[in-house]
């Protein structure tokens, strides 16, 4: 209802509480998710930043739905901000 203010607000507040309880499954998805939303209100440097940051997580925990929503959003985060077809490439063989 608050529109993305609000949900960064509570993605900020979920991570906050992820990383507390040194919940590394939660920290995941919350980023993955934020990336999502970052992507749909075309925040692009947010979108992949969170992407990539998720997808750290992604190496140590097995989540396939948000793995492939961080490598999602960060092929139309690296296309659309910067044009970078090469690494677009790399998150879409993912």
């Amino acid at each position: 209802m608050g529109g993305y203010e609000a949900a960064e607000a509570a993605f900020q507040h979920s991570l906050a509480i992820a990383r507390r309880e040194q919940d590394p499954s939660l920290e995941l998805r919350v980023l993955a998710s934020s990336g999502n939303i970052g992507g749909h209100q075309l925040r692009w440097e947010e979108c992949l930043s969170r992407c990539l940051e998720s997808l750290k997580l992604a190496t140590r925990i097995e989540d396939p739905h948000s793995k492939l929503r961080a490598h999602f959003w960060a092929v139309y985060s690296l296309l659309a901000s910067i044009g970078d077809v090469a690494g677009a490439r790399v998150h879409a063989a993912e």
